[in-house]
């Protein structure tokens, strides 16, 4: 933990909200693995919440996220459960990864169940977001349980090859963030060894257009934080994906939190698989 960031987060913004202690462990424990969860500071431990989900980076965990106060304060000002699933050996097995550690997908159900078992939290609610190989995971939950969640923000990372030929999980709402300077996962992919490839975001937005029924080309969107946007929004099944680029390179761009949380309550009530 930056201990500068903890210091300026309880001077400006209070104590932050420790990790909800599930019995017997910080982590809550699930088949397969185990994850942590945040409730909004000052939640009186009845009212029913909204959730976010949120996938780390490789090489990172959930721990390194909780306790940065600069991170968790963003999901809180959104009156949100903030969770954290934990990698295993600190990187996914999604489709493509070079990981095959576990089943996410079966993982990430059983993270599902236990959430909405503990906590007040609504099934229709639940935004999914991560950043670099986590957003590759939010890519994968999309094409494969789409039905499960609310919607999904990517940042900095898109389907791993081989893409998937279609997806089974129902028609989704997904916004891409990525930065046109990104050389660690770049927009148009790239091959890490020689095995295995990072997928382009172009093409992988072709595999969600055929999903959602999205014709035609992109149009432009609506400027998010002063990124430039564009999407398609006239698809059959009433969905809308959106790609938005910033200058920068691979990182999470200032605010991207306050924007991700307005496009998905800009998207309306929960309109089911």
């Amino acid at each position: 933990m930056r201990w500068w960031a903890w210091l300026i987060g309880v001077a400006v913004l209070g104590p932050v909200a420790e990790p909800a202690a599930c019995p017997g462990t910080t982590f809550c424990e699930v088949p397969g693995g185990r994850y942590l969860a945040l409730p909004p500071r000052g939640w009186d431990g009845r009212q029913p919440l909204s959730a976010t989900i949120f996938f780390h980076g490789w090489q990172s965990d959930a721990a390194a996220f909780a306790w940065d106060p600069v991170f968790v304060t963003a999901f809180a000002r959104e009156g949100v459960m903030l969770i954290l699933p934990d990698g295993l050996d600190h990187t996914w097995a999604h489709q493509g990864s070079p990981s095959e550690a576990r089943d996410e997908i079966a993982f990430m159900d059983a993270v599902r169940a236990d959430m909405l078992k503990r906590w007040p939290v609504a099934p229709d609610g639940i935004l999914v977001t991560g950043f670099s190989q986590g957003g590759s995971m939010v890519w994968d939950l999309a094409c494969r349980r789409g039905r499960d969640y609310r919607a999904f923000v990517a940042v900095a990372g898109a389907f791993w090859e081989p893409l998937p030929d279609r997806c089974t999980g129902g028609p989704i709402d997904l916004l891409h963030i990525h930065g046109t300077a990104d050389r660690t996962v770049p927009m148009a992919g790239r091959a890490i060894g020689e095995r295995w490839h990072q997928g382009d975001v172009l093409a992988g937005l072709g595999v969600l257009r055929a999903l959602d029924g999205c014709a035609g080309h992109a149009r432009p969107a609506p400027a998010l934080g002063g990124m430039a946007c564009r999407g398609w929004t006239g698809c059959s099944t009433g969905r809308e994906l959106v790609l938005c680029e910033h200058p920068g390179g691979h990182a999470m761009p200032e605010g991207w939190v306050a924007l991700a949380h307005a496009w998905a309550r800009s998207l309306g009530p929960h309109r089911g698989g």
